[in-house]
């Protein structure tokens, strides 16, 4: 379809092979036969001219067609600035994903059960488990936010509320694979504001419920700073020799990520 202007607009009709001017009450103006076009083509120029004459505004072809989820074919996409109302698939959903699916026994990718790996942007696409830009026809979302097939199964932890809000959006934006850098502030490090947060991203998909991975849960203060003042959690975050490598399978914390929880340890793990 193209409008001319805001008065008329031409359609062209494949199965008759012709093409239609219509006004914008809808009301046929003309019927041009595309077989007749060369034949008559100065009649059409004539016609299309005195149209346009009457016009205020430029000639605007209107593309029907346009994907407004277009997800840059899978590449990477990487904002320098973080926008607080995109949720971003490696910094907000790979983590939840690393932590609370693709672990060992469920979606990693030796697991892989139901043929379904979760570990990275091109397996969960390649999983056929997100329709981009529609939530309820993802299996994905369908399996978080509740049925007899929930996600994660019991005894783990299900998906915080919010957790299942950043998976719904990040669908509902086109699923795309992007990345934001806002650069490393680690000016203010607090547990509550910074390391709990990272702690639930990251690890109490696998170290929380009544079966914690390795009897080690990670859910508040209490859990948390044990495990830091022993030296288990940096030296497992920073995948240093004789600890087990954390994430288990995922993703290794950034170094930022990893400075703020060195930055917290050395300020003496204070709740606050």
């Amino acid at each position: 379809m193209f409008n001319i202007c805001n008065n008329y607009h031409v359609y062209y009709n494949a199965k008759n092979n012709n093409f239609a001017l219509l006004n914008n009450m809808n009301h046929l103006v003309i019927i041009y036969i595309k077989s007749c076009i060369m034949k008559n083509l100065n009649l059409l120029a004539i016609f299309i001219i005195a149209v346009l004459a009457s016009c205020t505004n430029e000639v605007e072809v209107v593309d029907n067609n346009v994907n407004n989820n277009n997800n840059n074919n899978g590449n990477l996409i990487t904002d320098t600035a973080c926008n607080p109302n995109t949720v971003y698939f490696v910094n907000d959903i790979l983590p939840i994903l690393s932590s609370s699916c693709a672990y060992s026994g469920c979606h990693d990718n030796i697991t892989a059960t139901h043929g379904i790996k979760l570990g990275s942007y091109a397996d969960v696409m390649a999983s056929g488990v997100v329709s981009a830009g529609s939530p309820s026809n993802s299996n994905l979302y369908q399996a978080i936010t509740g049925g007899e097939d929930m996600m994660p199964p019991s005894p783990k932890t299900p998906l915080t509320a919010f957790q299942q809000t950043q998976i719904r959006d990040w669908i509902s934006q086109g699923a795309k694979n992007n990345f934001c850098d806002d650069g490393c502030d680690s000016s203010n490090v607090t547990f509550s504001g910074t390391i709990l947060p990272l702690m639930n991203s990251y690890c109490t998909g696998c170290h929380s419920g009544s079966a914690p991975s390795g009897g080690i849960a990670i859910t508040n203060y209490t859990n948390v700073s044990a495990i830091a003042q022993n030296g288990k959690l940096y030296g497992s975050i920073t995948h240093s020799a004789g600890f087990s490598a954390m994430p288990k399978n995922g993703t290794k914390l950034s170094d930022c990520n990893i400075a703020k929880v060195r930055i917290w340890i050395a300020a003496g793990t204070v709740n606050n």
